[in-house]
């Protein structure tokens, strides 16, 4: 009970005066969970001094101020509880210390009071089973005991507050043989208040009053000390909590420097981490500690009233790559440090740290800037320097890599403009790929060059929008009508030099996608106008505008016939051409009457007639083909009486009067049975592996 006074009051002081946490050594451990709050509830404490994990597990904690101990299932819910002040059996008065034997007993000190300054032994459940000890100073008695381990011949040792001494016995309370006194020689002590066992069999003492770690063989025979009072590295500040883990370290509570501080068995400090504070990580007074088969570290916090956990943090991999750039690398410059490859088995998320060292003879180098970008006001012409790079997780950081060394430059000169760029073809259709070629730049400093492309595109040689920044623009990215043209730029690795534009070039219709039809029919008022393609391939096809008589000249080879012609181009662009020849007028007849204008509706049905099946292509002018397999044919054909182009009806285009006439690629003309009609036609065909393009179709209309 004084001595709960006296660390309150210490608490107190540290606040005042704003001691926080000493500098740390670099960490190993990080922050894995944290359970508890003030009370006297349920998974709620009041000082917990101290806590031990079975192999199960299950977590036992000694709720000091509530005079129990907390039972705590394996995922830190609430399992139960045991103990009320008091000294009966099963009772406490201030329970300090807690161990567990290899026969899964529990082990709890009973620190205070005139009945109680007891051991108390309980089965994992809380079921009581016996006691030693009382209070006094001979052999086997107690004056607050506290920190308990047992050895691997369930011997247990017991850290005896009041008295300054270490007591062992057998696992059944019998005294074996105790050591210490009252002081700060090597075989006394200042209120021990934990105890530990293990690393070859020795026994550490956590020496509180005096600031240090004792190291004792198992019979009591002094083999080292380490620590003094202060918050430096290896100094603690009242050392509360002492355990040897299963790696053979020991791990120290240093409760006034809120930290953990592991070392060797020889007292080599390993790692540090903790400082003040609620949040998660930090520590409120640090008392008990324990590590598990895991590795993993637990403590109680005496005035954060909680329990935390930490594990081993696995270090990031190495950088496998450390790179500068760019290279080469120039005076006026920045110069960027770029690591990867780092992996972090925890699935930590890493960041990359760097130090740029310099040197002026490329062997002697001194620390520079911790920055990734090295900027070029640090460089000098004729200096070398070289980066080292590590990956840090938020707790560890991998080993450091460094860069080649790079020796830094005058000033970059920039490339020159090319002196040529050349566009291929040089006449190039919707069937071409355009291929841009640019030469003749050159760098003063011999920089290796490549050239940058910049494509635009106009359609009226005033507007041009920027098209792809490479070197080839593929046929399905033109069209037939517009302009091209390339813009081109040397670089040297830093820099682009000016730029240099080509001529344009015009885009033309494809010659292998040029289409070419030609029909002749004789004879009779109805007749068919089919097209065959034979191209394998996806085609959208239009057919519109086909109502469009016009009044007119007669064409055709009859007597005083004359030619009228309709010149079809790529995109539904129709451009009337010809003249009338021989006679003058509209729609005059071999026997001088006037052939009345007609003006037919647009083509309601158009289908597709492939191997022999014929499905339906167009509805209201308009309609997708799609023949993957085979040669097909476009049919339709044309009623003057009823002033429609129309679909043949399956089965019975035989039956119409005139003649079927197939339109074959290279064949230029087409002659309609319709007489003196001039019949304005869009098609369409576009989407095509090998675009199938009507390019040219001159329908010659015969006077007879």
């Amino acid at each position: 009970m004084v001595r709960r006074n006296v660390v309150c009051a210490t608490v107190a002081i540290v606040a005042m005066l704003g001691l926080a946490v000493a500098a740390q050594a670099a960490s190993l451990y990080k922050f894995d969970g944290r359970w508890g709050s003030y009370g006297t509830g349920p998974l709620q404490f009041d000082t917990p001094t101290a806590l031990t994990v079975d192999g199960d597990g299950r977590v036992y904690v000694v709720d000091h101020d509530n005079h129990r101990v907390q039972r705590l299932n394996a995922d830190m819910s609430f399992h139960s509880q045991w103990g009320t002040k008091g000294s009966a059996d099963g009772q406490f008065n201030y329970p300090w210390g807690i161990a567990l034997s290899s026969e899964r007993k529990l082990y709890v000190g009973d620190t205070s009071g005139s009945n109680n300054n007891r051991i108390q032994i309980f089965q994992l459940t809380g079921f009581f089973l016996s006691k030693f000890g009382g209070y006094g100073s001979a052999t086997g008695k107690f004056n607050a005991p506290r920190g308990l381990a047992f050895d691997d011949s369930d011997n247990i040792y017991v850290a005896e507050y009041g008295n300054n001494r270490l007591q062992k016995f057998d696992k059944n309370g019998n005294f074996i043989t105790s050591w210490g006194g009252s002081g700060s020689g090597d075989t006394q002590m200042n209120h021990p208040c934990d105890v530990a066992w293990g690393a070859g069999g020795y026994v550490f003492i956590a020496d509180e009053y005096n600031h240090r770690v004792v190291k004792y063989t198992s019979t009591g025979t002094f083999v080292a000390k380490w620590g003094s009072n202060g918050s430096g590295d290896g100094q603690f500040q009242y050392p509360l909590g002492i355990e040897v883990g299963p790696d053979n370290m020991v791990y120290v509570a240093d409760n006034q420097n809120n930290r953990i501080q592991k070392f060797d068995a020889d007292g080599v400090l390993k790692y540090v981490w903790g400082q003040y504070g609620t949040g998660d990580g930090q520590m409120k007074q640090p008392c008990g500690i324990f590590v598990d088969d895991q590795l993993r570290v637990w403590i109680t916090e005496y005035s954060g009233h909680r329990v935390q956990r930490f594990r081993v943090n696995k270090r990031p991999s190495a950088p496998t790559k450390v790179t500068i750039k760019p290279l080469p690398a120039y005076d006026d410059t920045n110069l960027t440090a770029n690591a990867s490859g780092s992996t972090d088995d925890d699935g930590d998320p890493i960041a990359y740290r760097y130090q740029w060292w310099k040197s002026d003879d490329g062997t002697t180098f001194t620390a520079g800037p911790t920055l990734k970008v090295l900027k070029s006001t640090e460089t000098t012409v004729g200096q070398f320097w070289k980066v080292q790079a590590w990956a840090y997780d938020g707790v560890s950081r991998s080993a450091k890599v460094y860069s080649d060394v790079v020796e830094i430059r005058p000033p970059n000169t920039k490339p020159t403009a090319p002196t040529s760029v050349v566009i291929t073809p040089k006449n190039p259709t919707d069937d071409d790929e355009l291929k841009a070629t640019a030469t003749g730049a050159t760098d003063a400093d011999g920089d290796p060059l490549t050239y940058r492309y910049q494509w635009y595109v106009s359609t009226d040689g005033t507007t041009w929008t920027k098209g792809p920044a490479q070197r080839y623009v593929g046929a399905a990215a033109t069209t037939t009508g517009e302009l091209w043209q390339c813009q081109a730029r040397a670089y040297d690795g830093i820099t682009t030099g000016p730029a240099k534009t080509s001529a344009a070039v015009e885009i033309g219709a494809g010659s292998a996608s040029a289409l070419a039809l030609t029909a002749t029919a004789q004879g009779g008022e109805v007749s068919q106008i089919v097209v065959s393609l034979s191209a394998a391939a996806r085609v959208r096809a239009t057919i519109t505008n086909l109502a469009g008589i016009r009044g007119g000249g007669v064409a055709g080879a009859g007597p005083g016939g004359g030619h009228q012609h309709a010149e079809l181009e790529r995109r539904g662009h129709v451009r009337e051409q010809g003249s009338r020849r021989g006679v003058s007028g509209a729609g005059d007849r071999s026997d001088g009457r006037r052939q009345p204008n007609h003006r037919p509706e647009a083509a309601t049905a158009v289908s597709a007639d492939t191997g022999g099946k014929s499905r339906p292509l167009w509805r209201d002018g308009r309609g997708v083909l799609q023949a993957a397999d085979a040669p097909f044919r476009l049919s339709a054909r044309w009623s003057p009486a009823q002033g429609r182009l129309s679909g043949p009806e399956p089965g019975r285009a035989d039956r119409d009067p005139g003649r079927r006439v197939a339109l074959r690629p290279g064949e230029a003309d087409m002659t309609l049975p319709c007489r003196n009609h001039d019949l304005p036609h869009r098609i369409i065909c576009a989407e095509a592996p090998i675009p199938c393009v009507p390019r040219v179709w001159r329908p010659r209309l015969p006077w007879r």
